[in-house]
C-alpha cells in the first residue's frame, strides 16, 4: 500500500552559494527547473539522468560545469571527477567518454575503448580551467595537466591529418539544423590544444606550450581551409556559426559577416534555438540579449516550452520524448549560468585566479523588472540587487575585499572600478 512506502532524496553534500529571485515567474521557475536537475544527478558522479543511465558523461559536465559551480561548491566534487577520469585514462593514455567508463561508442574516433568524441573529453581541460577560474586551484592542473598532454599525442599520432571521422556531434540539435559531426570534432580538437597550451604556459612548460600551439594552429588551418567560405561556415546553420565564432576559428575580417550569418538564421526561426548540446551553451554565452525570450515564450523549441509542458527538470530533447530520452538531463543548464552571469549579472573574469576578478553588468530584458541575489565565492560573497528605473536601473552591488570589480552602472553606462563594500547607482 502507498501509506507503507516513504520516498527519499538523495544528492551528495554539496553545499548552497548561490540565492537568486526576479520578477519574471517564468524565470524563477526555470531557475528552479535547473536546481532540480543538478541536484538529482549529482551522486557519486555527475550523471546524465537519474532515472535510466546514471553515468558520468563527460560532455554534459563539459557544457554544464559552470551553472553547477555558480549554484553549488563543487571543488570536491569535480576534483573526484578528474580523478575518475584520470583512472580510465592510466592504461591506453585515451579519455573516456564517460567515468567510470561504461562502453561508450567511440562512433568510429579510433581510440580503442577509451576513443569517445572530444566534445565528451573537453570536460577534462574545462574543469582543470574551472577550478582555477572559481577556486584557485592550480594543483588540479599539475596532477591533470599529464593526462591532457597524453591525449592530445595520442590523437595527432592516430589522425595526423587533423581529421576525425565522426563523433556525437551537437546531441539533439533540431531536424533540419545539425551541424556537420567532423566540424563540431574539429572545433573540440582545437579549444583542447588551446587550453592544454594555456597550462603549459601557466606552468612554465615551454616546450610544450610551443607544441600545443603549433598543434592548434594546424587544426585552425584546415578547419578554416575546410568548413570557412566568406563568413559562412558550412551549410551556416546555427550550431555551425556558433561553434566556430565561439572558438574564435573565423578569420578576423569574416567574423562580422559570420554573425550577420548567425542572427540572420535566429531571425528566420523567430529568434528560437535549434542548438544542442554544445551550440545552446555557445549561444547562450555569446549572445546573452537572445536568452531572455527563449525562457518567455512557449512555442518549440525554447526553454519555455519546456515549463509550459509542466516540466520539472530539464528535458534531453527540445520536445518531450517517448520514453526513448530522459526527462531529467542537464545538457541544457547552461542556461542557468546566464541567469547569474548575465540576468544578475555577476560574471567571474575568464582569466580569474580563484574569482579575484569580477564584472557586474545585469543585461538588458524586456520582461524582468528586477532582479536580486548572492553568489558565494571563495574571496566571499558577492551581492546584487537592481530594477529598473526608466531606460536606466537602480544598482546597489556588495564586493569581498581584494577582489578587482568591474561594474557598469547603469543601461549602456560607462564601466567603473569599485573596491570593496557596498555600493549603489541610480
Amino acid at each position: 500500500p502507498a501509506k507503507d512506502v516513504a520516498a527519499h532524496a538523495w544528492a551528495c553534500d554539496v553545499k548552497n552559494a548561490l540565492t537568486f529571485e526576479c520578477s519574471n515567474r517564468r524565470i524563477n521557475t526555470l531557475h528552479e527547473v535547473c536546481r532540480n536537475t543538478f541536484s538529482s544527478n549529482l551522486m557519486g558522479v555527475q550523471s546524465d539522468c537519474p532515472g535510466r543511465e546514471r553515468f558520468g558523461y563527460g560532455g554534459d559536465i563539459a557544457v554544464s560545469a559552470e551553472a553547477y559551480i555558480l549554484n553549488y561548491d563543487m571543488h570536491g566534487f569535480y576534483l573526484k571527477a578528474l580523478q575518475d577520469y584520470d583512472d580510465e585514462a592510466a592504461d591506453d593514455g585515451f579519455i573516456s567518454g564517460t567515468a567510470p567508463f561504461v562502453g561508450f561508442v567511440d562512433h568510429g574516433f579510433g581510440g580503442g575503448k577509451h576513443g569517445d568524441a572530444f566534445g565528451w573529453a573537453l570536460c577534462v581541460p574545462i574543469l582543470i580551467a574551472k577550478l582555477e577560474q572559481y577556486y584557485g586551484d592550480r594543483e588540479a592542473m599539475r596532477s591533470y595537466y599529464p593526462m591532457c598532454a597524453r591525449y592530445l599525442d595520442k590523437t595527432a599520432e592516430v589522425h595526423p591529418d587533423l581529421v576525425i571521422k565522426s563523433c556525437n556531434g551537437d546531441h539533439e540539435a533540431f531536424e533540419g539544423e545539425k551541424p556537420d559531426k567532423k566540424l563540431t570534432v574539429m572545433a573540440h580538437f582545437y579549444q583542447f590544444a588551446k587550453l592544454t597550451e594555456r597550462f603549459a604556459m601557466t606552468m612554465n612548460k615551454g616546450d610544450d606550450a610551443k607544441k600545443w600551439s603549433e598543434l592548434a594552429e594546424r587544426i585552425k588551418t584546415r578547419f578554416q581551409a575546410t568548413y570557412i567560405l566568406d563568413g559562412k561556415v558550412a551549410e551556416g546553420r546555427q550550431a555551425e556559426q556558433v561553434f566556430g565564432l565561439y572558438h574564435k576559428l573565423i578569420p578576423d575580417r569574416q567574423i562580422e559577416k559570420a554573425e550577420k550569418i548567425l542572427l540572420g538564421n535566429l531571425a528566420k526561426n523567430q529568434g528560437k534555438f535549434t542548438t544542442g548540446i554544445f551550440g545552446t551553451q555557445y549561444i547562450v554565452d555569446l549572445y546573452p540579449d537572445r536568452v531572455e525570450r527563449n525562457i518567455t515564450r512557449n512555442d518549440l523549441p525554447s526553454f519555455g516550452y519546456m515549463i509550459d509542458r509542466g516540466a520539472t527538470t530539464l528535458w534531453e530533447t527540445w520536445k518531450e520524448s517517448d520514453n526513448v530520452y530522459s526527462q531529467n538531463h542537464p545538457m541544457f543548464g547552461s542556461v542557468d549560468a546566464w541567469i547569474v552571469k548575465d540576468l544578475l549579472g555577476i560574471r567571474v573574469a575568464d582569466d580569474a585566479i580563484g574569482a579575484d576578478k569580477i564584472s557586474i553588468a545585469p543585461c538588458a530584458t524586456k520582461d524582468v523588472e528586477w532582479a536580486k541575489g548572492e553568489y558565494r565565492t571563495v574571496k566571499g560573497v558577492v551581492g546584487v540587487a537592481w530594477e529598473k528605473a526608466g531606460d536606466k536601473r537602480h544598482l546597489a552591488v556588495a564586493i569581498p575585499e581584494g577582489v578587482s570589480v568591474r561594474v557598469q552602472p547603469q543601461l549602456n553606462g560607462e564601466w567603473v572600478e569599485v573596491k570593496g563594500g557596498r555600493h549603489e547607482w541610480k
